[in-house]
């Protein structure tokens, strides 16, 4: 029997064993050791800390480019500037921080990507910022970077680089995570209030699965450009979808599921660091990786995960069209909450909570913290589809 997920058979690594191996090669003077976000020394002011964060929409632009390519409308694209934006401030939240400078990286085929797509990117980034400095947060928009790389791509490839400074004192870095802690769920989907439109809640992260499972065939023969693989691989556009067909269960069209903007949780986070950040020991972007995410932070802890969101649509649907196992979903997805907030008592709970309940974001106890009794970090999902263990 082939035991490989069909994400492994796209290429993709959830785990990514050889990058392990080639970092423990390097010698980086790290800050906190086992922080969600590495933090290095001010070489000017000992009681400060720097973060330099790099990450970006991934493969969700090749999405964005179907449906460029389809309607004629590069407008889609301010999405993806968001997806590289969030995937970069809501990491660096896990360590406390909440003011950011960004710069983008676009990366493009200049004979199928035009400039009004890179218009529409910068401009993509350049709102988000204005957008979410609303907030109590402060994000500035420092430009950045394209480059014609035709060699290396066949469409678009948008990435951010954000960088924050804080005192040291205000760090969170995960030590502080013990037995009994509880953990806080906050869901990635519906609509928050600062969100323009409903959220499926996919984020950015597996869509080189979500896409291929759910998209036709048609588009690779239509745009060979948004494949570099072997196109005889039968997982690549397996789907029965077309961008624009609209799924009862979703609630939304496909493609407008696939292509949701990743929800910033900085409003919310924002919020609780400022009223309770004694009362926190840990934060985890629930990102590359999953549910299995959440070994990364503290020393010698098992996360227990028994009372999960139900699942999003949208994962529901992705595990029917692709045959990915359960175990190996709650690996690629979030699965309905994208951050989580690691608390030490009952009333940090309620707290958390509350501030959601207030951007109409749903959140609640998702699990605790115990001892492990190997010494080594374990994740233990008790779901509705099985029990799955990830260290």
């Amino acid at each position: 029997m082939d035991n490989e997920s069909v994400y492994n058979k796209l290429g993709v690594s959830t785990e990514k064993e050889d990058v392990e191996r080639a970092l423990e090669k390097t010698k980086i003077e790290e800050l906190y050791l086992g922080s969600f976000c590495k933090m290095l020394p001010d070489p000017l002011d000992s009681d400060y800390a720097l973060c330099l964060h790099e990450d970006g929409a991934g493969s969700k632009s090749v999405q964005a480019y179907i449906h460029w390519k389809e309607t004629g409308d590069p407008a889609v694209f301010k999405g993806i500037s968001q997806d590289a934006a969030v995937m970069n401030t809501d990491d660096m939240l896990c360590i406390g921080a909440t003011n950011f400078v960004i710069a983008d990286t676009i990366a493009r085929n200049s004979k199928n990507v035009s400039g009004e797509v890179i218009s529409e990117v910068i401009l993509g980034f350049s709102d988000f910022c204005k957008k979410i400095s609303a907030f109590d947060t402060k994000v500035s928009f420092a430009g950045g970077e394209t480059a014609d790389l035709n060699d290396q791509t066949g469409t678009i490839i948008v990435d951010a680089t954000a960088f924050s400074r804080m005192r040291k004192e205000n760090v969170i870095n995960g030590s502080e995570v013990a037995p009994g802690d509880f953990i806080v769920g906050i869901s990635s989907n519906g609509k928050a209030t600062y969100e323009e439109c409903e959220n499926s809640g996919i984020g950015s992260n597996g869509l080189t699965l979500a896409r291929n499972c759910l998209m036709k065939r048609d588009y690779l023969s239509k745009y060979p450009e948004i494949s570099c693989q072997d196109t005889s691989n039968p997982a690549l556009y397996s789907g029965k979808f077309a961008f624009d067909d609209f799924e009862d269960s979703l609630g939304m069209n496909v493609g407008e599921a696939i292509l949701s903007p990743t929800r910033t949780y900085l409003p919310v986070v924002s919020e609780a660091l400022k009223k309770m950040h004694p009362e926190i020991s840990a934060i985890v972007h629930v990102t590359g990786g999953g549910q299995a995410k959440t070994a990364k932070v503290g020393k010698g802890i098992e996360y227990v995960k028994n009372n999960l969101f139900e699942p999003s649509p949208i994962f529901k649907l992705i595990q029917q069209e692709s045959g990915e196992s359960w175990r190996d979903m709650h690996r690629d997805f979030n699965m309905g909450h994208r951050m989580e907030i690691i608390v030490k008592t009952k009333d940090a709970v309620e707290q958390i909570t509350s501030i959601c309940e207030k951007f109409n974001i749903q959140a609640r106890q998702i699990g605790f913290c115990r001892k492990s009794l190997t010494g080594k970090n374990k994740v233990i999902v008790e779901s509705q589809f099985g029990k799955f263990e990830y260290e």
